[in-house]
This record gives structure tokens, sequence and C-alpha cells, in this order.
């Protein structure tokens, strides 16, 4: 969301609305249903997301990592990014971490007095049927990156202003249904092309994941998500556009909006 008179670049942006649309720059990945006796699967994966504005041809993009482990706990984040976050989902212990290494702080969320069972993503089914109350249609089957993918829709969504956005996914089940690949097609009220958003795998290393990745160093600050996310995405701002640009830099209402919730929920964990 911009708020009439403020200008923002294309890089800080791409940012502001992972944070906005995710939390914390990461996918909130759709969990598919449980299957009994369904394996799961260790893995790392490295992917691009790309936001093209189809009227001007200008596009952005950020590279991400998703590691899981064969117990289920995830770590995903910014691969290599100079922002240096990422999130260590540990299920057995229904703790989820939100870490900035570059600023050595944290916020932690303990939800084990508040939902039974854990954070474990459970085994997906083996075609990686979602819910019908989805809408899904399949449309396919397809090899991507060497890993079979079954193809589905979502029916389209209508976004204010008429815009609507007409969603594909990919998933693999020999990654737990990870989306190897995601396409969201936007159009105007007239129906023309606007914005295409893609997700592209470009590696997967399969077998358990570094476990560095998943280490939560004690001696960082615990600190409100908020503040978390403020450094994450100022600090960014700096590195690749200069002190100057981050000072005058106006954070859009709509990601404060979404970081006060986190705090909310952070503060009933504690």
């Amino acid at each position: 969301m911009m708020v009439p008179g403020q200008t923002y670049s294309k890089v800080a942006m791409l940012c502001v609305c992972s944070v906005v649309v995710t939390g914390f720059l990461y996918i909130n990945k759709p969990y598919r249903p449980q299957q009994a006796n369904a394996a799961r699967h260790a893995f790392f994966i490295e992917y691009i997301e790309s936001s093209t504005d189809v009227t001007t041809g200008k596009s952005v993009q950020k590279q991400m990592f998703w590691a899981e482990r064969a117990d289920g706990s995830v770590c995903d984040g910014a691969n290599g990014s100079i922002d240096g976050g990422r999130r260590v989902r540990i299920g057995p212990k229904k703790l989820e971490v939100r870490i900035s290494d570059t600023l050595k702080q944290k916020s932690t969320f303990n939800y084990g007095t508040m939902i039974s069972g854990t954070l474990v993503r459970r085994p997906p089914p083996t075609n990686c049927t979602p819910p019908p109350k989805t809408g899904y249609h399949l449309l396919g089957e397809e090899v991507v990156r060497g890993f079979q993918a079954h193809h589905y829709q979502y029916p389209p969504k209508v976004l204010p202003g008429g815009k609507t956005d007409d969603v594909h996914e990919w998933a693999a089940p020999e990654l737990n249904c990870f989306e190897v690949k995601t396409v969201t097609y936007t159009r105007n009220k007239a129906g023309v092309l606007t914005n295409i958003f893609e997700r592209k795998t470009t590696n997967v290393v399969q077998g358990e994941p570094d476990s560095s990745l998943f280490e939560v160093p004690e001696e960082y600050q615990e600190v409100l998500p908020s503040e978390l996310e403020r450094g994450l995405l100022l600090n960014l701002v700096r590195q690749r556009e200069g002190y100057e640009a981050a000072k005058k830099y106006v954070i859009p209402l709509a990601a404060l909006a979404q970081w006060a919730r986190g705090d909310e929920m952070y503060l009933k964990l504690r």
C-alpha cells in the first residue's frame, strides 16, 4: 500500500510487499492435507522470486531459500542476502524464531500453550491434492528442475480496484509438495495483463540440510517482531541504496499494520 505523496524504490517495495503478504519476508506455504504413512523428505531449495511490471517492463527480484528436515522443522529466508533474515520453525518444540544474523536480534514465538500437536508440517498426500474448499483445478503434470510436479490453478482472486490474480502452482511430491514453481498473472479491470509474479527454483539438494541454518544463537538480543523487521528492511535499503535513502525511507502503513499484529501475537505468547 502506498500513501499519497510518498515514493518508494522498486527494490524496497518488493521487500515491503513480501513483509505485508507473508510476514517477515517469507513465504507462508499452504499445508496440504495429511495422508497416513506418507514419507517426509529432507531437502534444501534455492529459488528466485521476481515481480515484473508488464506495462513498463521493469522487474525486481529476490533470492530465497527453504530448508526442511525429516522431522518437519523448517528454516527459510533470504539466501545470501545482505539483510541477513531467516526464520526457524522447530516443530517438536512448538517454537518459531525470527532471526536477523546481521543485527544479531531474534523474536521467539512459543506456541506451546496455544495449540495442540506440533508445528511440524504434516506429510502431504502423494499427489499434493489441495483441500477441496480452495477450488483448485489440476491442469496436469510437468517436470520442474528434474522433479515431477502437479500443476494446480487457483480460482481467480478479485483484488481492490477490480484487478484479478490468476495463480498457478507446481507442487512436487518428492519435496513434500513444495511449490517448485509459482506464477501469478495480475490483470486490471479491463482484463489487460499488468504484472507477473514468478517463483523459480534454481537449485535442489536432497538430504538433511546444513544444521547451522537451524541454529539460534543465545547471545542474540530478544526484541519485538516489529523492531526486528524494521531493522531488516532499513538495513536492506541502506545497503542497496545508501544511508541517505534509508533516512528518507517511509515505511508504508500496510507494513506497519502487519507488524503491529505480529507484536500483538508475540506479546500474547510471552
